[in-house]
Order: structure tokens, then sequence, then C-alpha cells
């Protein structure tokens, strides 16, 4: 499997990173001088090589004439793997709760009695644990809402650019949720790459989802519905060396018109009507702003739209088929006929300085290099 290798630091909280693996499926015709990319960037807690995941590739690859890939981005693994541990408290207040006192021999490992009490509970019908009775998932990896996620399809993007021949002129995106947020960062940060960025259900703002910027992953554990918290997080305290400062929102912050700059990415959103997860507000705010520096369209999906087959339901995600939405997507793209752009920042060597209140973040982009974020201090 390839992997970027070193990937990009951590700039804000300095977490130690791991290898990046992807996977990359190409026509089963082979190449042409029309070949493009994908990305599909998939949502919380999805595996990038699931059998959903390679068989969507595998189909994009064939019917577009592309490059797909998807990319085990930093911050996934939060939400799939890691050593569950009692946190703080834990006893005393299961105790306070539920009256179940529980001896732990010295030396015993606490997770052995953390699951017999959860198991107990279980058999007794609690089916939740109050707010004080959390659990801390153990993991190399936190949440860091988008930032490297995004920096991560860069690199890749990058290597692919290099490996294959490619052409720069049909680089294309289809993220869904989570993955629809970043695809709408990367639109950001990266305003001369892509061509078509297509999002489903996206956030477009950290306060769409402050819950998880805050390393919350709740969840059912053992039966039992709790409240469990990533052990390397953002955090809410400006004491702490992991604050999510004024600064680190604002360069995720989608709806700064401050931070954009003329682009000819066509923005393709897809929103439920009653998404109780990702602001439809926030997202209708975001396209009036970038309708006035891209082509850009959002469809606002409502109880008449649920055909079965490209929405299914009004939940968020909408249950939409991934291979509908790009083909539409894909349709309105070539309807415009947006082919111009045969640069990618990398080739232009871009250099973005987005001002986020205390600090800057700087953008660079080398053909040779990659891309580069430096935080750069405000003075005084």
């Amino acid at each position: 499997m390839p992997e970027i290798a070193p990937p990009h630091p951590d700039s804000e909280l300095g977490i130690a990173r791991t290898p990046i693996p992807y996977r990359a499926d190409l026509p089963a015709n082979g190449l042409t001088a029309r070949t493009g990319l994908i990305f599909y960037v998939h949502g919380y807690g999805e595996d990038f090589d699931s059998p959903y995941s390679s068989k969507l590739r595998r189909y994009l690859a064939d019917r577009y004439d592309c490059v797909v890939v998807t990319v085990d981005y930093f911050g996934a693994d939060c939400y799939r793997s890691g050593v569950v541990k009692p946190g703080p408290n834990f006893f005393v207040n299961i105790n306070t709760h539920f009256g179940m006192s529980l001896t732990i021999p010295k030396g015993m490992d606490p997770i052995i009695p953390m699951n017999l009490a959860l198991d107990e509970l279980c058999r007794r019908g609690v089916t939740g644990l109050p707010n004080d009775v959390v659990l801390i998932r153990e993991g190399a990896q936190y949440n860091s809402f988008g930032l490297l996620p995004a920096l991560d399809h860069l690199q890749v993007l990058h290597r692919c650019l290099q490996d294959y021949p490619i052409d720069r002129s049909r680089l294309f995106l289809l993220g869904t949720s989570y993955g629809g947020y970043i695809g709408l960062l990367l639109n950001k940060l990266a305003p001369n790459t892509f061509r078509l960025i297509i999002d489903n259900a996206g956030f477009s703002s950290p306060e769409d989802d402050y819950i998880s910027v805050y390393g919350c992953l709740g969840g059912r554990y053992r039966g039992v519905s709790v409240s469990a918290f990533n052990a390397k997080r953002f955090s809410q305290d400006p004491k702490s060396l992991n604050f999510f400062s004024p600064g680190c929102a604002a360069i995720r912050e989608l709806r700064n018109k401050a931070h954009y700059t003329t682009s000819q990415t066509l923005v393709v959103s897809y929103h439920s009507a009653t998404d109780t997860v990702a602001s439809l507000e926030r997202k209708q705010d975001l396209h009036r702003l970038l309708a006035a520096i891209q082509p850009s369209s959002l469809t606002v999906v409502g109880e008449a739209d649920l055909d079965g087959r490209l929405f299914k339901t009004l939940d968020h995600g909408m249950l939409a088929s991934m291979r509908g939405l790009f083909e539409r997507s894909y349709d309105r793209w070539e309807a415009l006929a947006l082919t111009a752009m045969t640069d990618t920042d990398f080739d232009l060597e871009s250099e973005l300085l987005f001002d986020c209140v205390e600090s800057y973040y700087s953008v660079r982009f080398s053909w040779e290099d990659g891309v580069q974020l430096v935080i750069i201090p405000k003075s005084g």
C-alpha cells in the first residue's frame, strides 16, 4: 500500500505523526491523455479502504477515466481504534449514581473492572451513563477538524501528480459529511487546484461541531451509551497548551470572505433541509459568499426530492448515492466547460497568507516540496 512519509507535521499541537496510507485505482483500460484524478473523502469513522470505498473507486475510475484515490487521513483512526479506559472518577461516580462499589486489586488493569461494571449496568437495563461518567480513548490521533486531513490530501495529490501523467484540467473531489467539509476547506486553502468539489452535507464552520473539536467521541460501548473523549484533543481552556484558539477556529471557518481569492473551481453542495448535524443556515451563508468569487451551487433537498435512489432520507447525509452525486455534479461541470485551468497551486508555487486573529497561517506550495503550513504569531 502506498503511503506518504514523512507526513506534514502537526503545526498546531505538535502531535507525532505516522505515515499516511492511501489507495489509488487506475482505469481498467489504462491511462490516457485525458486521465484525471478524483478524491473520495469519507466521513467520521469510515474506512478509506472499505469494500464500499474500493467498489466506488473502481466504478469512478472506469466510468470517468480517472485515477481515484482514498486517503487514511489524520484523525480517522481516533474513531476506529485505540484502547478505551475509565475517565477521571469513573468508579466513584458509578458508585454515586448506581450504588455499584467496586474493589480494584492493586496492580489490576482498571479496564477489567470498567468492563465488568458496564456489563452489569447493561444487564440491569441501563442504556446510558450520566455526563460525569466518561471514558477516555487512548490513541495516536485526534480530530484536527479538517486542517491536517486537508494537508494530507494535498500531499497525496502532489505525489500522484508526480507518479501519473494526470490531466490537470480534470482534478475532482467528492466528499460526504466531514469529508465534504474537508473538500470545502481545500477549496479555500488551494483555490487553483481542484476543478470540481462536491460536498454532501459537509460542515461550514467549527461552530457546527464543537463537540468533535473538543474530542467527544460518544457512541455505545459494551451495550451502553457513553460519553467518551479522545485522550489527545483540543481544549476549551485558554491556559492549556492545546487550546483551540480563535486563530485555530479562524483558519477552519469557511465563511470569511477575506480568506478567499477569485477561483474557477466549481463547488457543488447538497444539503438536507432538515439536517440537525451540519447547519443548513451556515451552508447557505457560505454559498452566498462563494457566489461572488467562483462558480457554485447549493441544492437544498426536501421531501419532494427523495427518490429512493439519489436521496433516500432527510437525515444528515441523506443516504445519498455517491455515484449519483458525482454524475449529476460532473454533468454541471461539463456544461460550464470549466477546463481552462491547467496549472495547480503546486505548478504556480502559490503562497497564501490567512489572517487568523492572533496569528497568520501561511500556506506555500512547491512542485519540489509539496505543501507547507507555517503559523506566524503576530508581533505585540
